[in-house]
């Protein structure tokens, strides 16, 4: 019993200096072995990690590669669950945890490959490990923050995803919701307005997923992507998937976060591999895109804003525009795109919820020439129109 625990206490020397790519000094304390490789996302909170152990027998080997998997979901790979900033408070609890370490593995396989390195006995096994009851524990310890009140402070976007696999779009969905981030309903994927191709047009962007994303309010949309590929091992026929995903800031069109997941190759229906990569990929993205939505809010919330008018827009009525969108509560604005009677802005501002608050705000401040009036909010789209009091209805609106 003591050599057991004694094996999984891991000195903070150890894991302060290490990383997915370092091997640190081995200590008595800490484990053997630090050769270890991701191989999938087995569900939304349980991943499965090919390990090497190292010890003087095999069943020791083993306990080795336990720990190595541990120690990989916490400190390695793309998306470990201990950063850098929060390794300090790990200090406090590391002996604790790592005493107990044994509990968050689910699963341990039988050797998958044995040699000899001395007189160092090395196994490989594929365990899994309960990454989401790990991170609940270390939340509860106070090494972690609390992901809510964390996505609470940053306002987690609301996202659509847009994909031709239903499977794939279910899985990226019920992950990302794990993480409190607000997908929207299929109906509001489908919702569509008369004027979104025109607008989409005048940016010259010609792609489904952005207008989809515009109608429905969306702060971001997902685009997934899955690829089937065969092979043969052994005679036998496989198949492995692999699904790529990436998300797009709705109001800029630029890209926030990207990621690429993977299934492990075998004979197995091609929708179990789809959603065994799509666990893959949405693990990684979750973690990238709440950083790069964090970034992306530095400087308030984007909105996206057209002016249009059935008249071609004079010079007056524009300048008039900006100034009333200067006269907004710390506003940063960019133009982006016009037609004769049509113009895009981007505007940054932190006082502002939605479309709505804004063209509430913007309509106390325009003073003319013309009469400001809203023709579609949605999000942090906001279309507005001025007319001239004076001119005569037009039946149509042209973009040019």
């Amino acid at each position: 019993m003591r050599h057991i625990l004694l094996g999984c206490v891991v000195s903070l020397a150890f894991i302060f200096s290490s990383c997915a790519s370092t091997v640190p000094p081995v200590q008595s304390s800490a484990p053997q072995s630090f050769e270890a490789q991701f191989i999938e996302a087995s569900s939304a909170s349980e991943v499965l990690i090919r390990a090497t152990g190292k010890a003087n027998n095999v069943g020791d080997a083993i306990a080795d590669a336990k720990k190595v998997a541990v120690w990989y979901v916490l400190f390695g790979g793309e998306s470990p669950l201990v950063g850098t900033a929060d390794k300090a408070k790990f200090d406090g609890i590391a002996a604790g945890f790592w005493g107990d370490c044994a509990k968050w593995v689910r699963y341990t396989s039988d050797i998958k490959g044995k040699r000899q390195e001395g007189s160092q006995t090395l196994v490989d096994v594929v365990v899994k490990v309960d990454r989401e009851g790990m991170r609940q524990s270390l939340v509860s310890a106070g090494v972690l923050p609390d992901s809510a009140q964390v996505n609470e402070a940053l306002n987690l976007p609301s996202i659509i995803i847009q994909s031709n696999s239903e499977v794939l779009s279910m899985t990226v969905a019920s992950a990302l919701r794990k993480s409190d981030f607000n997908l929207l309903s299929e109906e509001a994927q489908t919702k569509q307005h008369g004027i979104l191709s025109q607008l989409a047009a005048l940016e010259g962007i010609a792609d489904p997923a952005y207008e989809a994303a515009m109608a429905s309010g969306a702060d971001v949309y997902v685009k997934a992507q899955v690829n089937i590929e065969s092979g043969n091992v052994a005679g036998i026929k496989t198949q492995k998937a692999s699904v790529a995903l990436s998300s797009y800031d709705t109001a800029t069109t630029q890209l926030l976060a990207s990621a690429t997941g993977y299934s492990a190759e075998r004979r197995a229906d091609p929708s179990a591999l789809t959603e065994e990569a799509a666990q893959d990929a949405s693990l990684q993205l979750r973690s990238a895109l709440t950083q790069a939505w964090g970034k992306a809010l530095k400087d308030g919330k984007i909105f996206k804003v057209f002016i249009k008018s059935e008249e071609p827009l004079s010079e007056d009525q524009e300048d008039a525009f900006v100034d009333a969108l200067k006269a907004l509560k710390q506003p940063k604005i960019k133009r982006q795109a016009s037609g004769s009677n049509i113009i895009s802005y981007w505007v940054w501002s932190k006082s502002y919820a939605d479309a709505y608050e804004l063209y509430s705000a913007l309509k106390g401040e325009y003073g003319g020439p013309g009469k400001l009036s809203k023709t579609m909010e949605s999000g942090r789209l906001l279309v507005v129109n001025i007319k001239d009091e004076a001119a005569s209805p037009s039946a149509g609106m042209s973009v040019q």
